[in-house]
């Protein structure tokens, strides 16, 4: 099998990705995939806009910190 991250570079993408999918899922961003080519991807997290009133405790909740 072709390992081409170590454990902990596969660890920290792995916490990464779960982050933009549970702000995905919130409502915060959006999920963005570009195809270059064969096995060749770009991955994009894109901001929405925020709302002004309470947004930084609940992106906080979203994500499971503290605020």
């Amino acid at each position: 099998m072709l390992k081409l991250l170590q454990d902990q570079e596969r660890l920290a993408l792995i916490r990464l990705a779960e982050r933009a999918l549970k702000l995905s899922e919130g409502g915060f961003a959006h999920l963005v995939q570009n195809r270059h080519g064969f096995e060749d991807y770009e991955y994009l997290v894109i901001a929405r806009p925020r709302p002004r009133n309470g947004s930084r405790n609940l992106i906080a909740m979203i994500l499971g910190e503290t605020a």
